[in-house]
């Protein structure tokens, strides 16, 4: 299963939204689009919980061809997350493209320091 993650856009709030965005000033409207981010990484936190709990696996991706999704699906704006569900194919490595073969890199990442009280 695929979920398709697009945020409304402003012009897509009703009309009440839509005044009370335009009486906030750029402060207010950072912090509603961080609350949109947010939300989307909420709802992936679920459906991955869920699905795991089920004995399925689960994977994000924000990297594809956002424009091209969008107009296959059919969508109004870029999608801004997908996360896919479903059986693990163990003989495959999960960074191999399945079209081209091609082996997607890897970054190391970054210690994180913790400070102990």
């Amino acid at each position: 299963m695929l979920f398709v993650f697009e945020p409304n856009e402003i012009e897509d709030l009703t009309d009440k939204s839509r005044a009370r965005w335009e009486q906030k000033d750029a402060a207010d409207r950072e912090v509603f689009k961080r609350d949109v981010a947010t939300a989307i990484g909420i709802a992936g936190g679920y459906i991955n919980l869920t699905a795991s709990i089920l004995g399925y696996s689960t994977g994000c991706c924000q990297c594809g061809k956002m424009d091209a999704i969008r107009d296959v699906l059919g969508l109004k704006n870029r999608p801004a997350m997908l996360q896919g569900v479903g059986i693990k194919d163990s003989t495959r490595n999960r960074r191999l493209h399945h079209e081209t073969g091609f082996m997607f890199p890897t970054n190391k990442k970054e210690d994180i320091a913790v400070n102990r009280i």
